[in-house]
């Protein structure tokens, strides 16, 4: 059974005016646009648009056509127009032992300070929709920031004048504190010392940062710097003193193509920088921050969830399910990502059960179910409740659908 759904979107400070509008066929807001959502959390949930005008919560449609749980997956168009938050999500171990730890000490679920609202972990995966996706996602390897920032210095020590000295001294001190004690330590015991350095209220964050600016920024002037660079004059220029800016020089910077994805698991610290995708994760609120934010940080229990081992980018492979079905399967079993693109004369199938959101992004599409069937144009969005183990969801028309299913791969 297949039903229409519907939602408001989610406007914040670095959503976009644009994007989402486009998609839903809209003009330009006067008001960010940075999130839609798809499913049953309780903090927006999807309605059902019946045809007789008459609305339903998504929750009780689904529990009234006999879902016997309410799904554990959140289904999202985001497009961000400026940097989000650095951010790391539990592990569902961490998240269970986090929110009972919380709940003995008297924390309230809404304090601004509790960290743990739920006990659920919350694996995202991302696709990009625009046609490139700029983040930071993981830890790459500190030699690579210690050869990053030697260049740094010996260009402006080559082109600088006297005046970047102080500025050179300071850099250098963070760059000694970057390589200290590396034939001694591994990567993943020094991480923590300096992430607990640059979040220390001893040390002037705010001087080391506007001295690597300045020395950037002169740098920039005559020659290209590395993305990661760039990216951390932007973040500097928009969060003065924050640390998130200087953590930005250890991670990876990455750009998704159209079509390409990520896969941020458990411990997984990043931001998304500008973009628009489509986005799914476990439906939790769990968010632990790291920066570029002025909302709570942690820094103890940042420490605790993080993981600081240099990782490879967690690019998310797809799968060519069938022709014109693609996959994108995470190392969880709490969801699966997928996209149906039909031509005129070329309908597509899936096999499924369970659960469903969708949305239509391009074109117009006919989805059918063996029982029921949605005549859909480019920002509409629909549910479905497959029951049979063999029912198949027909995609026709000429289009692309995205849609978010409970469990693993689609057959």
């Amino acid at each position: 059974m297949l039903v229409q759904i519907a939602n408001t979107t989610r406007d914040y400070a670095w959503g976009s005016t644009s994007a989402i509008p486009k998609i839903l066929g809209l003009p330009v807001s006067e008001v960010p646009r940075a999130e839609l959502w798809l499913g049953t959390h309780e903090r927006s949930p999807s309605w059902v648009v019946h045809p007789d005008g008459a609305n339903e919560a998504l929750g009780s449609w689904l529990a009234r056509m006999g879902s016997p749980t309410a799904p554990r997956f959140l289904m999202k168009i985001l497009a961000a127009a400026r940097p989000l938050s650095l951010q790391v999500h539990p592990s569902t171990e961490q998240a269970i032992a986090g929110y009972e730890r919380e709940d003995a000490a008297g924390i309230p679920l809404d304090a601004d300070h509790r960290n743990y609202r739920d006990r659920s972990h919350k694996p995202e995966v991302v696709v990009a929709l625009s046609e490139t996706f700029e983040a930071l996602s993981g830890f790459r390897p500190l030699a690579e920031v210690a050869s990053e920032l030697q260049y740094v210095l010996a260009e402006t020590a080559t082109n600088g004048s006297p005046q970047f000295a102080e500025a050179a001294a300071s850099v250098a001190r963070f760059l000694f504190d970057i390589e200290s004690e590396s034939d001694t330590l591994a990567e993943e015991a020094r991480r923590p010392a300096l992430t607990d350095w640059l979040f220390c209220a001893d040390n002037d964050v705010f001087q080391l940062q506007s001295s690597l600016e300045r020395l950037v920024r002169h740098l920039a002037q005559g020659e290209t710097v590395s993305p990661n660079l760039v990216t951390f004059l932007d973040l500097s220029t928009r969060y003065p003193g924050d640390p998130g800016a200087l953590i930005s020089l250890l991670l990876h910077r990455v750009t998704l193509h159209k079509g390409e994805a990520l896969f941020l698991p458990a411990g997984n610290i990043h931001a998304y920088l500008e973009g628009t995708g489509v986005e799914v994760m476990a439906s939790s609120d769990n968010v632990l921050r790291g920066g570029l934010t002025a909302k709570h940080i942690d820094t103890a229990e940042l420490s605790r969830v993080l993981d600081f081992s240099t990782l490879p980018v967690p690019l998310l492979a797809p799968t060519d399910v069938s022709p014109g079905i693609t996959a994108w399967q995470p190392a969880v079993d709490d969801f699966c990502v997928w996209r149906a693109t039909p031509s005129a004369n070329a309908p597509v199938s899936v096999i499924w059960q369970g659960t469903l959101f969708g949305i239509v992004v391009e074109g117009s599409v006919v989805v059918t179910t063996p029982e029921s069937s949605l005549t859909l144009v480019a920002g509409q969005c629909f549910a479905g409740l497959l029951k049979h183990p063999e029912a198949a969801l027909l995609v026709s028309g000429s289009g692309t659908v995205f849609v978010a299913t409970a469990g693993t791969q689609p057959a």
